[in-house]
């Protein structure tokens, strides 16, 4: 009978250590996400998380990675090439659509905030301690790109190989023409960390940040304006799908669609208080957002309604 009792507790034990390992991936803080198109996505997530959807979300599954770190940024620029940035250097790449992933050296040990790329050759990524990194291979070989900042440098974004911006710490804005070959400072009007950067054109961009901070230029960067957001939360996710539509993620579940360039911003219902860092739109109506303890959501009408999605 103790035999019996003892074996019976041991398969409770094992069977319960199965279930928390391969429901750990699932319930961690989810940090980025990307689609290709309105059926194929990926998010990326703390522990070495990685999921894949091949439906819209109806269903998601797990992508395996030897990397067990926070992944805080992901990037595809088709159904099969894509990067994924974070903790201590990380850089991971999939050729295959993430069916695997390699390990790319990505020469540093600072923290990787955000990776961006315009193809599959040419992209960067920035970090801390005014990390930027740069390649024209895909990552085969990562470069350092010269600039004065010692801050933590949190999104980057390029329009083209010439024009790009990176936002971070301290109302910090940079701004290149030439690929990063050289990194001019902008002026901000802000003290506040900035975290997201995205612009739809040369001229046209947002860049959001703590305390509520939004910030909007049409040229460039030369100038640029705070837009009113009716929020102190702490913003974090950042995606326009043109001139005037776009989409805004933050703190304790926040979401704000502004339809006129940012004139306006409006609240959404997000039917969470989870922590909301990463947003992606397709089109006006069909978008994700995702976040803290493996929350992620969709829309099917621009953000009128939003719907968490089973993982």
């Amino acid at each position: 009978m103790k035999k019996f009792l003892f074996i019976s507790i041991l398969l409770i034990s094992i069977f319960s250590h199965l279930f928390l390992l391969s429901t750990k991936s699932y319930a961690a803080n989810l940090r980025g996400v990307c689609f290709i198109d309105s059926k194929n996505g990926w998010i990326a997530g703390d522990y070495g998380t990685i999921l894949h959807t091949a439906d819209g979300g109806i269903t998601w599954k797990g992508q395996s990675t030897a990397s067990k770190e926070y992944l805080l940024s992901i990037y595809f620029v088709d159904l099969k090439n894509g990067w994924i940035a974070g903790e201590n250097g990380t850089i991971l790449y999939t050729k295959d659509g993430g069916s695997s992933w390699t390990i790319q050296s990505s020469g540093t040990s600072e923290h990787i905030n955000c990776i961006y790329f315009i193809d599959v050759h040419s992209g960067w990524a920035v970090g801390d301690h005014g990390i930027i990194l740069h390649t024209t291979d895909g990552g085969s070989t990562w470069v350092f790109q010269k600039n004065n900042i010692t801050y933590n440098l949190r999104g980057v974004h390029f329009t083209d190989n010439k024009n790009g911006w990176i936002a971070g710490m301290y109302g910090t804005i940079l701004h290149t023409n030439d690929g990063g070959k050289t990194w001019i400072v902008q002026k901000s009007k802000s003290d506040n960390h900035l975290t997201k950067v995205y612009f739809i054109n040369a001229n046209n961009g947002w860049i959001i940040g703590e305390i509520g901070t939004i910030l909007c230029t049409t040229n460039g960067g030369i100038t640029w304006t705070l837009q009113k957001s009716d929020t102190i939360a702490n913003l974090y996710g950042l995606h326009f799908i043109d001139i005037n539509n776009g989409w805004i993620t933050g703190r304790r579940g926040k979401i704000f669609l502004t339809k006129d360039g940012g004139t306006r911003w409006e609240e959404q219902d997000s039917r969470t208080i989870s922590n909301l860092e990463g947003i992606y739109f397709v089109d006006y109506n069909n978008g994700w957002a995702v976040g803290q303890n493996g929350k992620i959501l969709h829309t099917e009408d621009g953000g009128i309604i939003w719907k968490a999605q089973n993982k």
